[in-house]
């Protein structure tokens, strides 16, 4: 039953988003594709990033799965962990990023459903902010709106991965400086899952 109520919120997020506008290619690099669109959720852009690389899907699933391994490969990460798990495909993920001087660092709570196709080869991991689970930290400002998905479908001997989220960075980031770095964090977070593989 949650994960069919994450499922739903998931399709609502996608439905709303879909009434924004069209998405638009705002960086082609390194064999890394960055779109960003508006949408009537938020004034804060959503990124969608799409990239291959030469690796089984389930091998790219599992290095994203692996939430203890953040710190070292996720851009900024400064923790990692599993708070709870809900059931073989739902967990629940606590994690922390190191931003800039003069913000605070951010952290987030997030739930993630997994949904595995074998019979499309394609496996959708699922994530959206959950809230009332673990206690907020000094100095630190906590993520309080962010949903998207990672997808992973294999093509021959490659894993197409596409990354999408739309986040609310909260605390006193307006949205139009958020918009001007929201290619940054997608492009990095592809780029050093590029490099595992290669």
């Amino acid at each position: 039953m949650r994960r069919l109520l994450l499922l739903i919120v998931m399709l609502g997020h996608c439905f709303y988003s879909l009434a924004g506008d069209d998405w638009k290619l705002d960086k082609n690099e390194d064999g890394i594709k960055i779109y960003t669109r508006k949408t009537t959720l938020s004034d804060f852009k959503e990124y969608k990033g799409i990239t291959y690389v030469k690796a089984r899907r389930k091998e790219v699933a599992v290095m994203v799965l692996n939430i203890t391994d953040y710190v070292n490969w996720f851009p900024d990460c400064l923790e990692s962990d599993i708070v709870s798990r809900e059931s073989l495909n739902e967990l629940v993920v606590y994690y922390r990023i190191d931003c800039p001087w003069p913000t605070q660092d951010r952290d987030a709570v997030v739930e993630m459903c997994i949904e595995r196709q074998d019979e499309i080869d394609v496996t959708t991991i699922w994530f959206k902010d959950k809230t009332g689970i673990k206690p907020k930290k000094d100095g630190v400002t906590r993520v309080g709106d962010t949903s998207g998905f990672w997808r992973f479908s294999q093509i021959g001997e490659q894993t197409k991965i596409e990354y999408q989220c739309l986040t609310d960075p909260s605390g006193n980031i307006p949205a139009w400086v958020a918009n001007l770095f929201v290619v940054d964090a997608p492009f990095e977070t592809l780029s050093a899952i590029k490099k595992a593989f290669k």
